[in-house]
């Protein structure tokens, strides 16, 4: 009855004067006067309802204060670009913070727009660090929107035939052509036993002929199957303008970069990564070195060697953040976690 009761109270003046006009039907009909309009004591409703958990779950609290959104427009005039761009937003105050990940399309052709991690955030202005780009122009409206991160690396696919397009491979199965040893020279070496329809490099030392040009301010990477007893090394040289062997011989100071590997009793992909070449101004070249690529087999070991591809690393591919080199505005993860982030030039700026 108790909460019969306090419902009735909840239900305000209006249910009162209902139960009040019933209970007076017969001397209404007799009197033509209009009742006095009931007094409601909202001290002994609030009582009431107080004294029932029931009750006072089903009041309504005040409307609190609007929180800080996410719907922003920018009015500041840049051109798209991969670079670290400051926005100032139309709206102060919103929800945005360091870390996410944001699209600002032109207002006026939603085809063209920046992705990018904020790196700063203020009351009305925030630092993208733009990694992806699609389209070109300058304009002076844009909209800011949250986006979604990039996904994990997918698994490496099945080989495709011999005809398989490499893309922009500086290095297309290890320079191989029509299953001979192409451009190849070293100490006993022979093409192997087709590895997946790919012709095989063996022996126990070798030297790709071919010179390849890396930028100095570019990630590459080198990617081979390789199977053998022992321990390799695969070694990226670097080279004067005139040819001529680099005039340093440590990895720290460019003149080579190295990637030493037990060898598997099977083909096993190794992947290394190359950057920050040509530390040393002989090396240079408008702003790239020469290069070439080379293996060796410790102790005398006899190395299998297939499909050996060195591209171009995009910045929208992630790659391990702790690597010696990483370009400003690079995707890259955490092994460990898997966690995304971006390398702002400075430091790494991870997602959520």
């Amino acid at each position: 009855m108790g909460g019969l009761k306090t419902l009735a109270i909840l239900g305000g003046a209006g249910l009162l004067v209902n139960e009040l006009s019933k209970s007076k039907d017969g001397q209404r009909s007799a009197n033509t006067t209009t009742p006095a309009k009931p007094v409601i004591d909202n001290q002994k409703v609030k009582e009431e309802i107080l004294k029932d958990p029931v009750a006072l779950s089903m009041l309504r609290g005040e409307k609190g204060d609007p929180g800080n959104g996410y719907k922003a427009t920018i009015a500041t005039s840049t051109n798209i670009a991969l670079e670290l761009k400051t926005f100032t937003l139309a709206t102060a105050n919103l929800a945005y913070t360091v870390g996410a990940r944001v699209r600002i399309t032109a207002s006026t052709d939603v085809t063209k727009f920046m992705e990018g991690i904020i790196t700063a955030v203020t009351a009305t202005t925030i630092v993208v660090a733009v990694d992806t780009a699609e389209g070109t122009g300058t304009f002076a409206n844009w909209n800011l929107n949250l986006t979604g991160g990039r996904g994990a690396a997918g698994t490496h696919g099945a080989s495709g035939d011999s005809a398989q397009n490499y893309g922009a491979s500086l290095i297309k199965n290890g320079s191989l052509e029509d299953n001979n040893l192409g451009r190849w020279t070293g100490t006993g070496l022979a093409i192997g036993a087709d590895n997946e329809g790919m012709p095989t490099l063996e022996g126990t030392a070798g030297n790709n002929t071919s010179y390849i040009w890396l930028r100095t301010d570019k990630l590459y990477k080198a990617e081979y199957l390789i199977k053998g007893t022992g321990n390799h090394s695969m070694l990226v040289n670097l080279y004067k303008r005139d040819n001529s062997a680099a005039p340093k011989t440590d990895n720290s100071a460019g003149a080579y970069f190295k990637f030493n590997s037990a060898m598997p009793a099977n083909f096993t992909k190794v992947v290394g990564y190359i950057g920050g070449v040509g530390t040393n101004n002989i090396n240079l070249s408008a702003n790239t070195v020469k290069a070439k690529v080379s293996f060796i087999g410790h102790n005398g070991a006899l190395i299998s060697l297939s499909k050996l591809v060195v591209t171009e690393v995009s910045l929208g591919e992630p790659v391990p953040y702790n690597l010696p080199y990483l370009p400003a505005f690079q995707t890259v993860y955490d092994p460990t976690t898997g966690k995304l982030g971006m390398f702002n030039g400075t430091a790494v700026v991870w997602t959520t």
